[in-house]
């Protein structure tokens, strides 16, 4: 991966290649347990990780960071997420994390839920398939996940990480 980093980074293009590499080890699921679908191997693997692929391209280890670290933990455990984990920690689809720090807010709507807000820059939100995002549902923290069609996703620049496929995210 490090010999294309940088015109990958150049031209802003998204590393699939790498992405499907990871998956094709099982490192999309290094942390996630066995029983969710994943490798099993903690946190201290994912780190190892993380540190040797960042070494080749930043951007393919902030995916990894994303994909398993972020969304693939915060599913792993709940109920009614088994599709969504299996198809992160296989890379079947390509995961996007929306951070509370961006503070998107829930509301009931019906038999479901309306999000509203926006995020400025989301690691691999311009490729994703799926959105998980951490909001405010009547003060208190949730998780959801959505359909990544459901949200309007601009492409943005990022230095040194544009072939993570980072974009902002905005939910009406």
């Amino acid at each position: 991966i490090g010999p294309q980093a940088l015109e990958h980074d150049e031209h802003g293009r998204f590393v699939k290649g790498a992405f499907d590499g990871l998956a094709e080890l099982g490192l999309l699921g290094i942390a996630i347990d066995e029983s969710s679908g994943g490798a099993g191997l903690g946190m201290l693997a994912m780190v190892v990780a993380l540190e040797e692929i960042a070494r080749g391209c930043g951007s393919t280890a902030r995916l990894l960071l994303s994909q398993c670290g972020l969304c693939g933990l915060a599913l792993q455990g709940l109920p009614g997420t088994g599709d969504a984990l299996g198809e992160l920690a296989s890379g079947a689809s390509v995961g996007a994390f929306v951070g509370r720090e961006f503070g998107v807010v829930a509301k009931a709507d019906g038999d479901g839920f309306v999000l509203d807000g926006k995020a400025g820059c989301v690691t691999a939100a311009a490729e994703a398939k799926l959105l998980v995002v951490a909001a405010k549902l009547d003060g208190a923290p949730a998780l959801f996940v959505v359909p990544a069609a459901s949200a309007s996703i601009k492409p943005v620049a990022a230095l040194g990480y544009r072939a993570s496929a980072p974009g902002s995210v905005a939910f009406a």
